[in-house]
């Protein structure tokens, strides 16, 4: 058996043991390296303490038959101690210790410079969907890859632009990379699934669930270098992402809207606190390449004006 299978094994108990149970960072680590040398937790699992008062043989069954069915389907996992893992996770607090996924493309979607994660209502405006729509299409022309959360409105225009574009996106979910929610989105996770990647830390067959979704969202942040909000009401997901991305170091910009909309009012709340003014796709592109220009940048040289800003 190919040890990559054994670690997709022993990554879904994990998973599975991880819903039920609060495992103390030790014992994630142990079940980790198991996998790194080949060792199938679910044959050997009596010879662990720690494991044994903690699983029942449903459990073991129930990740094994898991392991097999979602291998066929394509389905794969990587742990953060493997290299190939996302960089960007690696930097946040909580980052998760398995990610779960499918998709032909994972290693050159994550080594793609840049990516942004583009949020906002499940029930935009027309003028939402089109920003969502012309700045998701820009960022993918660029070499830029867009993440969002695979939502009705916002996140479904940004994925659909991205896909249309030719572009790399990333769907991250708050359930199992097998199963779609909502159901309106089946064509466009298939779309996905084909030509981007469907990434998840919940393992396969996992129900979405109220409280996976706050989770989810300093995934979605912690992926990203920017996170660009687009219609968000005051107290929403998109709101709690952004509370996510500012935690993590990210940047945020928000599209600016009427002040009689409520649509707008969450945008317009991010940029009264500092967030920087989305006006168009250049925003963003500037941005980055401020970011390179200070990277690039020698100490003789730093505190001076970018080569392109005015005078």
């Amino acid at each position: 058996m190919k040890i990559e299978y054994i670690q997709h094994e022993n990554h879904i108990l994990l998973g599975l043991m991880r819903m039920r149970f609060r495992l103390p960072a030790r014992l994630i680590r142990k079940i980790l390296l198991a996998g790194l040398e080949g060792r199938r937790l679910s044959g050997e699992f009596r010879h662990w303490p720690e494991l044994a008062d903690r699983l029942n043989s449903d459990v073991v069954e129930r990740a094994s038959a898991i392991a097999e069915q979602s291998w066929v389907q394509g389905i794969r996992s990587i742990d953060r101690l493997d290299r190939s893992f996302p960089e960007n996770l690696l930097q946040i607090s909580s980052c998760p210790p398995v990610l779960f996924y499918r998709g032909r493309h994972f290693h050159e979607i994550m080594n793609v410079k840049y990516k942004v994660c583009i949020v906002g209502s499940r029930m935009p405006t027309s003028y939402g969907r089109k920003a969502a729509s012309e700045i998701s299409a820009d960022l993918v022309r660029q070499g830029i890859a867009v993440i969002s959360g695979l939502a009705l409105g916002i996140d479904g225009t940004a994925h659909q632009a991205a896909l249309d574009a030719g572009g790399w996106t990333i769907a991250v979910v708050a359930n199992g990379p097998d199963v779609t929610y909502p159901k309106q989105h089946t064509g466009l996770m298939r779309q996905i699934v084909d030509q981007g990647l469907v990434i998840s830390e919940y393992p396969p067959g996992i129900e979405p669930r109220r409280q996976h979704f706050p989770a989810r969202n300093r995934l979605l942040s912690g992926l990203a270098d920017i996170v660009a909000v687009i219609e968000a009401t005051r107290k929403s997901g998109t709101m709690i992402t952004a509370g996510f991305a500012a935690d993590q170091g990210r940047e945020v910009f928000a599209v600016p809207g009427s002040i009689y909309s409520p649509l707008s009012q969450g945008c317009n709340q991010l940029i009264e606190e500092g967030a920087g003014i989305l006006l168009s796709t250049q925003n963003i592109l500037d941005r980055l390449a401020f970011e390179n220009w200070q990277i690039a940048c020698s100490n003789e040289c730093r505190g001076q004006q970018p080569p392109w800003a005015e005078a």
